[in-house]
C-alpha cells in the first residue's frame, strides 16, 4: 500500500506502489526499477542504475532455479552501463565475481530466494559493497534448506552502474529477480 499526498490540492489517496508527495517518491522509499524472469537464461542483467535518483539498490530473488546441480549463484559489476562486466577485482568469497549464494546442493528441484543489497554504487571514493542473504530449498523427495549470508566488494573505486546475475555453470531455468532502487 502507498500513500500519495498532493500538497497543492490537499488530496490524500492510498494505492499500491510507493509513497509520493507532490508526484515524487519520498527519499528512502523503494521504487521498482525492473523485474527479470529466468527462462533458460545464462544471465540476468540489470542496467537501470541512476545515481541522480537512487542511493542504493535491492535485488529480490524469487525461486531462482538452475538447470545444473552443484552450482553457485554469482554476480558481476559493470562500470559502463552493462556493455562489459568485470571478472576480477572482487573480495569476499571469490576474486572473479560477487558471492551471492553458495549453492552446493542447488540444482534440479532446488530454488534460491532472498535479497542482495548494493550500497552506494555511485561513490567513486570507496569500494561498492554487496551484502546477500539468500536461502536455498531442495524440493525433491526430501526437504533440505539452508542459507548464506555474504559480504563482497568490487575493489575498484569507480561508479558501478549495472549488475549481472548468473550461475557458475549452466542456465537459470525459472524464477525471477526484482530490482528496487532506494530513492535519494
Amino acid at each position: 500500500m502507498s500513500l500519495t499526498i498532493n500538497h497543492q490540492t490537499n488530496d490524500i489517496s492510498a494505492t499500491s506502489g510507493s509513497v509520493t508527495i507532490g508526484g515524487a517518491a519520498v527519499g528512502g522509499a523503494l521504487e521498482l526499477i525492473a523485474t527479470l524472469t529466468a527462462s533458460n537464461s545464462s544471465t540476468l542483467d540489470f542496467t537501470g542504475f541512476d545515481a541522480s535518483k537512487y542511493s542504493n539498490y535491492q535485488f529480490y530473488f524469487q525461486s531462482i532455479k538452475p538447470n545444473t546441480q552443484y552450482i553457485s549463484l554469482k554476480a558481476l559489476a559493470s562500470t559502463d552501463g552493462g556493455s562489459n562486466y568485470a571478472t576480477s577485482n572482487y573480495q569476499g568469497g571469490s576474486t572473479s565475481s560477487i558471492f551471492v549464494n553458495n549453492t552446493s546442493t542447488l540444482g534440479d528441484h532446488n530454488a534460491s530466494s532472498g535479497i542482495v543489497y548494493v550500497y552506494d554504487p555511485a561513490d567513486t571514493t570507496a569500494y561498492t559493497t554487496f551484502v546477500s542473504r539468500v536461502a536455498r530449498n531442495h524440493g525433491g523427495s526430501s526437504t533440505v534448506t539452508g542459507n548464506n549470508n555474504a559480504v563482497s566488494h568490487y575493489q575498484v573505486k569507480t561508479a558501478v552502474n549495472a549488475i549481472r546475475f548468473l550461475p557458475s555453470s549452466g542456465n537459470l531455468t525459472s524464477g525471477r529477480i526484482l530490482c528496487y532502487g532506494v530513492k535519494i
